[in-house]
């Protein structure tokens, strides 16, 4: 999985706003998906859309 900070920065070129589809294109799947929620790091804001909290 990528570090915290290069996910930020996939984030950020993406309007902070990624859908589920784009972080699997970027090689971070389901299990990470779901870490990154665990720890705080993003957030879920629609059923296929993720928010970058920007920490």
């Amino acid at each position: 999985m990528l570090t915290h900070d290069e996910i930020k920065n996939l984030f950020e070129q993406h309007g902070n706003v990624m859908r589920t589809a784009e972080l699997r294109a970027s090689r971070i799947y389901y299990e990470d998906i779901q870490k990154l929620l665990t720890d705080g790091i993003i957030e879920k804001i629609k059923q296929f859309s993720l928010l970058s909290k920007n920490k």
